[in-house]
């Protein structure tokens, strides 16, 4: 097994000053690994490659890195890996001032060797690569089984007191090297953190739960020392095989590292501790960000932008959801949190599939797609013999294909596009309570009705992560544009509907939604002067309802956090004609 690596932030510490010019002058390069495939022998991985392409994004946003200066393998051979590594040697040779070089691997790895793409890689060749002087500081972090032969250490002694030296400054030269396991000891994945122990604390630990002396300075010792205390308690409760991390550190000039500097960050979230032990979860992933050990304190945690959920760890019943804006440092204090009781968010152990939640995230894409048929059902009213009508018998006809094509993009955490015509959705409320999603824009085509345009709003109460009621209402009119030596704009379609739905998640796999709507149209005449008008007010059940503008299927199967199946079922019953009209459709959906 292997857990996830975290080199990323070792960078960020590294080349970030106190202002930004000592950052300029330093060269930089990384080459991020994610290996899944194995080696003979040893079972296939499943979050290498996450890994890799997180901590790419990491460099990238916080570590000040350019597009040109990341490379991202995944399940590489071996001599692309050691081809990537000369390249950057080289590019970092001609380059003025300081350097550095980071190498991050994700995947197997034994005593002797790591197997990207699943075959072996030597030490030897590697660290041949990371002794090379022409980077002033080279970083390599190994997170894999058996993993410790790349340190050759096991575990960490006690390290005397340091001075903290400025974080602008790398003159000194030499290489740091860690690894997640000691010896032939294993690695361990997590499925609930999608990752690894070591790298979900060693996360915490850089973003500012190490950071106990409250300098806004992480250091490598205190960030090791969090990350493996942690990882040895989890390892240990969780699979019975303790998972002891280790690392060898070389350099010249300073006998310790800074890793991240927590002030030089402007998005952040500031929490002013009373004593019991807190939890920062990610609404957006669902993942466990960090945990703040039992103390009173002023904890600041650098963090993207989005919706978390802040609760007292170790049986305590309080929390709160929170919203982190860009450019902002977000404060809330423990005594603030509230009472949720047993059937509130501290019941459960993560927040809801993404695709669960009520808007996007800025930046995330949704699209849904589906297809199939309609039926509609009726009796026979046809003239008898004598004149008046028979009572008939029910009659089922196809009334032709249907589908669903659906293209949703957040612009923010609390703006998003419901394409693929432009229409706008705002998200009002908090994350895990009560949630209002006004829309407006234009919301279909068809060649009956031309262009539809119309407003609402949508509701959300949640009970849980897991489940809540749904409430929608809304209106809209159909016009077509027509060219009669003139041009007109006729109305032709007015609708107007209100629901209310109850969905329930099982046990992350499967999301059953139930709704019930009534629905009211009108239909104009052709002349807009003559408004002879039909009314057809319908009661629909099933996959009825839109929350922001996404049809909720009846049943959405969870693939992961990314793709899903999708079940429509529909039953509607018209007033106006006393038939029933029934719609079935199956879909996916994606949202990345």
């Amino acid at each position: 097994m292997m857990l996830g690596i975290v080199g990323g932030w070792m960078v960020a510490g590294l080349v970030v000053g106190d202002s930004p010019e000592p950052a300029a002058m330093v060269a930089r390069a990384a080459i991020i690994v994610g290996a899944n495939h194995a080696p003979p022998g040893r079972k296939r991985l499943r979050f290498a490659h996450e890994d890799a392409r997180e901590t790419a994004e990491v460099l990238l946003s916080t570590g000040g890195f350019s597009d040109e200066e990341v490379v991202v393998l995944l399940d590489p051979t071996p001599e692309a890996v050691l081809m990537s590594l000369d390249r950057a040697i080289t590019r970092l040779a001609k380059a003025e001032g300081e350097s550095l070089l980071l190498f991050h691997y994700s995947g197997h790895a034994d005593f002797d060797a790591l197997y990207p793409g699943g075959q072996p890689l030597i030490y030897r060749e590697l660290r041949s690569r990371l002794d090379n002087p022409a980077a002033g500081v080279r970083v390599g972090v190994i997170d894999a089984c058996r993993g410790g032969g790349w340190t050759g250490a096991r575990g960490l002694a006690p390290a005397e007191p340091f001075e903290v030296t400025p974080l602008g400054d790398l003159d000194s030269e030499g290489s740091v090297l860690i690894a997640s396991s000691s010896g032939l000891e294993d690695a361990h994945e997590s499925d609930a953190l999608r990752g690894g122990f070591f790298t979900h604390h060693w996360n915490a630990a850089l973003r500012g739960a190490a950071d106990r002396n409250q300098d806004q300075t992480i250091t490598l010792t205190e960030a090791f020392e969090y990350a493996k205390e942690r990882t040895i308690r989890d390892s240990a409760l969780n699979t019975g095989s303790p998972q002891r991390p280790s690392y060898r550190m070389q350099l010249k000039g300073r006998s310790d590292l800074p890793l991240a500097r927590l002030a030089v960050g402007t998005t952040a979230l500031e929490i002013d501790q009373a004593k019991l032990p807190l939890q920062l979860v990610d609404l957006g992933s669902g993942r466990l960000v960090a945990e703040i050990p039992e103390g009173s304190s002023t904890i600041r945690l650098s963090l993207p932008a989005g919706p978390y959920l802040l609760r007292e760890g170790a049986g305590g019943e309080r929390a709160t959801t929170l919203e982190i804006s860009a450019n902002q440092t977000t404060i809330v204090r423990q005594d603030e949190l509230e009472v949720v009781g047993d059937s509130g968010l501290m019941s459960r152990t993560s927040p809801p599939r993404p695709v669960n939640a009520s808007s996007l995230p800025g930046g995330k894409v949704h699209m849904a797609v589906a297809a199939g048929l309609s039926t509609e059902v009726f009796r026979d009213t046809r003239v008898g013999p004598t004149g008046s009508p028979t009572s008939g018998s029910l009659i089922r006809r196809s009334t032709g294909s249907d589908g669903i094509a659906e293209f949703h993009w957040g612009l923010t955490d609390r703006w998003h596009w419901a394409g693929p015509l432009p229409a706008f959705v705002y998200r009002g409320g908090s994350h895990g309570g009560f949630e209002w999603l006004p829309w407006a824009g234009a919301l279909n085509w068809s060649s009956f009705a031309g262009l539809e345009v119309g407003l609402g709003a949508d509701f959300k109460w949640w009970l849980g992560p897991r489940n809540g009621f749904t409430a929608s209402v809304g209106t809209r009119l159909g016009m077509r544009v027509e060219f009669d030596g003139s041009f007109n704009v006729v109305p032709n379609l007015w609708r107007a509907h209100t629901g209310l739905g109850y969905s329930q998640t099982i046990g992350d796999l499967v999301t059953l939604h139930f709704g019930l709507r009534y629905h009211h149209a009108e239909t104009f005449g052709a002349d807009p002067l003559n408004l002879t008008t039909r009314f057809t007010p319908t009661v629909g059940l099933g996959s009825v309802l839109q929350l922001g503008l996404r049809q909720l299927p009846t049943m959405r199967v969870h693939f992961d956090d990314t793709w899903t199946l999708d079940g429509y079922f529909a039953l509607d019953y018209d007033f106006s004609t006393t038939s029933f009209e029934e719609s079935y459709l199956v879909g996916v959906s994606v949202t990345f």
